[in-house]
């Protein structure tokens, strides 16, 4: 699209070229919000994504709630509040 921009600045023809360059401007804009959305989707899924598993493989090795049994804290209210 910016190519065509300048294109069609070198046949002289102002008004499409600024059509073009206006096009361009919105497709950029618009795929550079598409981006930031998934980074930070990205970056607010991992940390959770990560806790889980780990919390997971706790469990699955027979540990149970491994974080009391390891402190000496009853935590079983926190963490399974509603």
């Amino acid at each position: 699209m910016v190519a065509e921009g300048v294109a069609r600045l070198f046949e002289k023809n102002l008004p499409a070229a600024q059509a073009a360059f206006d096009l361009a401007d919105h497709w950029i804009t618009a795929r550079n919000t598409e981006v930031a959305r998934r980074w930070y989707l990205l970056g607010s899924g991992i940390v959770p994504l990560l806790a889980a598993v780990a919390r997971g493989y706790d469990f699955w090795e027979g540990q149970g709630w491994s974080f009391s049994r390891r402190t000496g804290q009853n935590n079983h209210p926190i963490l399974l509040a509603r």
